[in-house]
């Protein structure tokens, strides 16, 4: 369906911008992650709307995918199994966050995010051999993660001095989610 709609919109320019093959398959392309991306957020955040954690299924889309972004990780055979693993895994999330809420100290998700979030760093960007990245652009990503990494423990130590525990923990976990995906990407990268 995206990538029906993409086709349309590129097949629509104005006659005086003509789109040579290549082009024509870059903006389809961009389109349909761009579509995605969108949609992604759309349908995550109407799930936290339906299940009445909306604040929470922002707060875990707003820390997860700039962390993902900058620090990479493994990538899934295909864009549908890609898509059933990023919608199972935040739908799974949003589900456990008032569970893991009541039943970890939030101290003990500090550590956690803490000994995480260090990983993700130290890997970051983890590349793959779809996406290789040159030397520049690795350290331009490793600096954003660092960056992003420093903010977001930021916010992390006010919500925990705050007393807003259930956000702590869902920072928590979606750090807990690119840190799986990085060392399992690391992996991947050292056999291949």
């Amino acid at each position: 369906m995206i990538h029906k709609l993409c086709v349309f919109i590129s097949d629509s320019m104005p006659d005086e911008i003509k789109l040579s093959s290549k082009t024509r398959d870059i903006y389809i392309y961009c389109l349909e992650q761009f579509f995605s991306q969108i949609l992604f957020v759309i349908l995550i955040l109407t799930f936290g709307i339906i299940t009445k954690e909306f604040l929470t299924s922002v707060m875990l889309l707003a820390s997860m995918m700039p962390l993902r972004a900058y620090g990479g990780g493994t990538h899934a055979p295909s864009k549908s199994v890609c898509a059933i693993l990023s919608y199972g895994v935040c739908i799974i999330a949003i589900l456990l966050i008032p569970l893991v809420y009541h039943l970890i100290p939030t101290s003990l998700c500090l550590w956690i995010y803490f000994s995480c979030a260090v990983i993700i760093w130290i890997l970051s960007p983890v590349t793959h051999k779809n996406k290789p990245l040159n030397n520049e652009k690795k350290k331009n990503l490793h600096n954003k993660c660092g960056v992003f990494t420093l903010m977001l423990t930021a916010l992390i130590l006010i919500l925990f001095v705050s007393g807003y525990g259930k956000y702590v923990v869902t920072i928590t976990l979606s750090v807990i989610i690119v840190c799986i995906s990085s060392v399992i990407g690391h992996i991947q990268n050292r056999r291949g």
